[in-house]
């Protein structure tokens, strides 16, 4: 919920802080399977299968064209000369990076209809979290994203990745995600600072 808030108050201030959030949003509702999550929802015991599930969940093909081009975008999204800015096309994958940890997800993100510009690039570690039963993703940066573009079709070359290649993610923040009743998964952002 607190991203959502955090989203609909960036849609409002302005498209380009909009779409940062748009994609933390779409990282994590994919993590969820639905739209958002209610964070009244109540949380279950510990349940050892959500990592497994979100390693399921995450992987795929991710755009926001139709929506920007046929939906409900902001008005100036819509307009012809600024929907291809708008447009962002995320692609997620599981890879195999034993030195970071045993759970990885792969991220190569591209603004434009014709995917002409490198957005970010990241790897996601999932690890058991300190709290029973949640899971925590923790973010990596490559030191030079672009010579990763189209790494999602030949993931070789992510999974060659040395430590020297990495960077700490700098704005120091971990998403912990709990399993809830009914099938919901909750999710929080923590800041370390």
């Amino acid at each position: 919920m607190r991203i959502m808030n955090r989203l609909t108050r960036a849609r409002r201030a302005g498209t380009r802080r909009w779409l940062r959030y748009a994609t933390l949003a779409l990282l994590c509702s994919a993590a969820a399977g639905m739209a958002a999550a209610r964070e009244s929802v109540a949380e279950e015991p510990a349940n050892p299968a959500l990592l497994d599930r979100l390693l399921d969940w995450l992987p795929g093909d991710y755009s926001n064209a139709d929506f920007v081009l046929n939906g409900t975008a902001p008005a100036a999204d819509r307009d012809p000369g600024a929907a291809d800015d708008a447009i962002l096309t995320t692609y997620i994958r599981r890879v195999r990076l034993p030195a970071l940890g045993e759970h990885l997800v792969y991220l190569e993100e591209y603004r434009g209809a014709d995917e002409a510009v490198l957005e970010r690039v990241r790897l996601y570690v999932l690890e058991p979290g300190s709290d029973a039963g949640a899971v925590e993703m923790l973010v990596v940066n490559p030191r030079n994203p672009g010579a990763l573009a189209g790494a999602r079709d030949h993931l070789a070359t992510v999974e060659a990745l040395t430590a020297q290649d990495l960077r700490p993610d700098n704005a120091g923040c971990r998403l912990s995600f709990r399993a809830g009743v009914a099938g919901y998964i909750t999710g929080r952002m923590a800041y370390r600072g």
